[in-house]
């Protein structure tokens, strides 16, 4: 699947269009830590706009919140590519 969508601009930019368009719509949130966690980026894409993205390219999103004193709260996604992961973490902190 990887190549195919590598190699298909056409899909590129659907999936491109439907991520960010999900990831540009109003989320309230109650707490001011979950806003920061919700606004903050990894790889240049919000939190919304990434999951939005692992869910139309491959049918399942994780989304794992890091927190603890020694750490600052963060997110991270985990991206699964021919039976390999990668894990992508940001700072909700700036």
């Amino acid at each position: 699947m990887r190549e195919a969508y590598a190699l298909n601009p056409v899909a590129q930019r659907a999936v491109r269009l439907v991520a960010e368009s999900v990831g540009a719509a109003p989320v309230l949130c109650s707490e001011p830590e979950v806003a920061r966690l919700v606004a903050a980026t990894s790889g240049g894409q919000g939190l919304v706009e990434t999951v939005a993205s692992h869910l139309l390219l491959h049918g399942n999103a994780y989304v794992q919140v890091l927190r603890g004193s020694s750490i600052s709260p963060g997110f991270s996604t985990l991206r699964q590519s021919s039976g390999q992961a990668s894990l992508e973490t940001a700072s909700a902190l700036p």
